[in-house]
């Protein structure tokens, strides 16, 4: 039982941080998938936001994934995947709104940010 607490323990304290820091540089900019376009918001490009778009989403899927295996009982990744894939069409939809809202400048922070899993350099692919 023990190892287990301490897996659980290391587990949860950089997902925690990757948690914290998200919300600390999105700041006042944090909005729910389906608020709209909201005036005065900006694009966060940032920490986190730098190398992946959703990275709240990120740290979500990280934690429920964490927390499933912790007891050692695979059957608990199955809801964790049925939340993964209930994710997506959120993240699609939360997309559209920040193109609509963000124009030109949110379709080259795509080219450059992957959605929910960082892009590889240009020159890795071959």
């Amino acid at each position: 039982m023990i190892p287990q607490i301490v897996t659980a323990i290391l587990l949860s304290i950089p997902l925690i941080i990757m948690l914290i820091l998200n919300i600390v540089f999105a700041g006042k900019n944090l909005c729910p998938a389906q608020s709209g376009i909201i005036e005065g918001n900006k694009l966060i490009q940032n920490g986190p936001f730098g190398i992946i778009r959703h990275p709240l989403y990120v740290s979500y899927i990280l934690i429920l994934s964490g927390l499933s295996l912790i007891p050692l009982i695979y059957w608990l990744l199955i809801p964790t995947l049925l939340i993964i894939i209930g994710i997506y069409p959120i993240v699609k939809s939360e997309e559209k709104n920040l193109t609509k809202q963000f124009g030109e400048e949110y379709i080259e922070y795509k080219r450059k940010a992957g959605m929910l899993f960082p892009k590889l350099k240009r020159g890795w692919r071959k």
